[in-house]
Order: structure tokens, then C-alpha cells, then sequence
């Protein structure tokens, strides 16, 4: 069924990019053009060379799937329902997320942030039915871990080689920039590297730019955003850790890792974009260029 995964991969990518513009288009007010940047630059980075080679390698699509599931919570967030359907289904995707990836469980903090921001506390509150359900999810999900962790193997301990940082730091920004990989041969570790640090520095500067835009509707857009690029900032950093013994050049070589970070990089954008108005003459003409140079 090699093709029939293939197909699903390009599904899932596309429904993501459509969702992605859809999100954007509720939540930012009269201005509409974060939308259509959204689904321009998710298409431009989400289809790239690298992450379209890991869907025709018919590779199980976690990194994908799991950007979707979390998009359809805040889609799902936003809707006119019921807050009890959307707790309990912020806990059904959350469950479903946590065994498709460990670091699915972050979906466990995430999406009731993101269930905050659009709905009463109160009204939270007194949906005590679905409040007991998410809660008896989430005890299904640590079960599930535990269970697989008593499973498994352990290893001695000081059997594995001792953590180092620097060598972690450095795998984390070659990985977040990698996609320059596909340019260039052989491939530019250093490169990936700076613009890795790059788009780090945009998220940090952006991102609360972004949560101090003056209306309500943007401002909650900017926050699911710089929530959904946390995510996928410690995910990097796990990767990196589990992964730094491989080698630099190991950020590179896994084109899956090409489909991961441009999420991250998607999220930075996004970010900025939201950031550009109102931002003063320094910080806008730091924004511009820093958008155009990772664009091109």
C-alpha cells in the first residue's frame, strides 16, 4: 500500500496548509492578508523538495499529522460549540496525538491555552462532565506511557555517552535551518547553522511583538502561533538531544527533519508577519529583512 500512504501524506499536507489559512482567516479581523500569506508560505515550505521526498518515501507522516491535529483543535476552538464537545475533544486529539509522537503529550497543556483563549473560564468551569472525561483521557494517555516504559528494555547506568551542550546547540540550529541543505552539495552545515540561529532570533523577537497587537482577535492569533512554534522549538531541541551523538551532519542527512523544522519556520513567519503592523521604523525594517532573507 506504499501509494495509498503516499496519497495520504500529500492529503494530510494539504489539509494542513488549508486549515492553517482558515485558522488565520477567523482570527485576524478585516486583515486577511495574514491568511493568504499563510497559506502561501505553508505551501511554499510545508511542499518542499525535502518534505516532498519524505511523502513519496511513504514514511509514516507524524511530523504532519501531528501539525493537523493541533490545528484542528484550535479550529475547533473557535467554533460556535458547545465548550463541552470542545474540552472533550481537545482531550480526544490530545490522546490520539500523545501516541503518534512522545512529544504529542505537550498537546496536553497546549490546546486547553488555546481553549482558554476563546472561551469563558467560567463557562470552562461548569462543564464538569467534560472537564471529568478530558481528565479520565488524560489519565489514559500516562497510563499508556508508564505501562510502555516498564515494557521496554532499560539501559545501565553511564552505559550511553554524557550529554554536550554545545554539540546539542549546534545540531538543534543546523536542524532548525536544514532545508538550506537541499541547495547546496556538499551540504552547508554551517550555513544551516546561521540560519537556524536566524530564525530563532525572528521567533524570539516576534513572537511577543506579535501578543501585544491591539486587537483581540490578532492578538489571540499571534499566541496560538507562538504556541504551536514552542512546540515544535522543544521538539527540536529533544531531537537534538537524542540525535547530537549522530553527528551535525546527521540534521542534514534525515529529510524527515526538513518536513519538522519547516513548521517551526512557518510559525516564525506567521509570527512576523503579525508583528510588521504597528512595529516602529527599527524593529519593522529588522523584521522585513529577516522575512526576506529566510523567503528567499
Amino acid at each position: 500500500h506504499l501509494k495509498t500512504v503516499m496519497v495520504w501524506n500529500w492529503l494530510i499536507a494539504v489539509l494542513f496548509c488549508v486549515l492553517a489559512a482558515v485558522v488565520n482567516w477567523r482570527g485576524a479581523g478585516i486583515d486577511k492578508k495574514i491568511a493568504w500569506f499563510t497559506l502561501a508560505a505553508s505551501s511554499f515550505f510545508v511542499f518542499n523538495p525535502g518534505g516532498y521526498q519524505v511523502m513519496l518515501w511513504g514514511l509514516p507522516p507524524v511530523y504532519s499529522l501531528l501539525s493537523l491535529l493541533f490545528l484542528v483543535g484550535v479550529f475547533l476552538a473557535q467554533s460556535r460549540l458547545p465548550v463541552g464537545i470542545k474540552i472533550t475533544g481537545g482531550g480526544l486529539l490530545s490522546l490520539f496525538a500523545s501516541f503518534v509522537l512522545g512529544n504529542g503529550m505537550f498537546f496536553w497543556v497546549a490546546l486547553p491555552v488555546v481553549l482558554l483563549l476563546h472561551e469563558d473560564v467560567e463557562n470552562v468551569r461548569k462543564s464538569r462532565a467534560a472537564l471529568f472525561l478530558f481528565g479520565a483521557l488524560f489519565g489514559l494517555a500516562v497510563a499508556g506511557y508508564a505501562l510502555g516504559s516498564v515494557a521496554q528494555p532499560r539501559s545501565a547506568p553511564g552505559a550511553g555517552p554524557g550529554l554536550d551542550a554545545i554539540g546539542i546547540g549546534l545540531f538543534f540550529l543546523a536542524l532548525t535551518g536544514n532545508f538550506v541543505s537541499l541547495s547546496l552539495t556538499p551540504q552547508p552545515v554551517h550555513l544551516a547553522e546561521v540560519v537556524g540561529a536566524l530564525i530563532v532570533l525572528l521567533f524570539a523577537v516576534a513572537a511577543p511583538v506579535a501578543a501585544r497587537r491591539r486587537t483581540g482577535a490578532q492578538r489571540k492569533t499571534a499566541l496560538v502561533w507562538g504556541m504551536f512554534g514552542l512546540f515544535w522549538l522543544v521538539s527540536g531541541l529533544s531531537a537534538a538531544i537524542a540525535r547530537q551523538t549522530f553527528g551535525i551532519g546527521y540534521a542534514l542527512d534525515a529529510s524527515r527533519y526538513v518536513t519538522a523544522s519547516s513548521f517551526f519556520l512557518l510559525a516564525t513567519l506567521v509570527l512576523a508577519v503579525i508583528a510588521l503592523t504597528g512595529a516602529g521604523v527599527k524593529l519593522r525594517s529588522f523584521l522585513l529583512t529577516a522575512v526576506a532573507i529566510l523567503s528567499a
